[in-house]
């Protein structure tokens, strides 16, 4: 009896070292490198997958393109939190903001699909590629770089997660968070960032 516990603990020692202990060493790797590497992680783009695809669209008012701009509500308190982390971590000055209800924010919401009117509508370009939702969000955390890369953690839920997620907080923001006036904010460093 207690030659075959020594034996069955032999074995399963054996099977933790051969089977899952390298299974666990491979997703502690890709945790580390998720949470604090490039940050790359698949994209989900939006729409037409061709970069700089609103630039030859008609319909959207030419204008400057920065090389990462965020579209969001002006009327949501809790965008207007968003717009001023942007600008106190953007010490580059790489974003610009655009505020989704006006005509330069309508015409790229509905280049890319997106309803102005729909309270989950946020979109983020880089290098003219748009996101929206969540991994919109973690790929601004992790372009600000520093402890806000972390975000990338939220990349372990399923895309499904993620936008049922996004979708419930924001659906609720306003009565969450109330309602702030994007364009009126008194801090320079998000007015400088503002495309009207």
């Amino acid at each position: 009896m207690g030659q075959r516990r020594a034996d069955s603990s032999a074995i399963a020692a054996e099977g933790l070292k051969a089977g899952v202990w390298p299974r666990l060493q491979t997703l502690r790797r890709g945790f580390v490198r998720l949470c604090f590497g490039r940050c790359s992680g698949e994209p989900r783009l939006l729409g037409n997958t061709t970069a700089y695809s609103f630039i030859e669209d008609p319909l959207v008012p030419r204008f400057e393109v920065p090389p990462r701009f965020t579209v969001m509500d002006a009327h949501c308190a809790l965008c207007a939190r968003g717009a001023r982390w942007i600008a106190k971590n953007d010490r580059d000055m790489l974003f610009r903001i655009v505020p989704a209800h006006t005509a330069l924010g309508e015409a790229l919401l509905r280049h890319y699909g997106m309803d102005p009117a729909d309270p989950t509508t946020w979109l983020y370009v880089e290098d003219g590629c748009a996101y929206s939702a969540l991994d919109a969000l973690v790929r601004v955390g992790c372009a600000l770089g520093g402890v806000w890369r972390a975000l990338a953690v939220l990349r372990i839920l399923p895309p499904r997660w993620q936008d049922a997620l996004y979708g419930a907080v924001a659906r609720r923001r306003i009565q969450l968070f109330g309602s702030a006036d994007l364009c009126a904010l008194p801090d320079a460093q998000v007015q400088r960032r503002l495309l009207l």
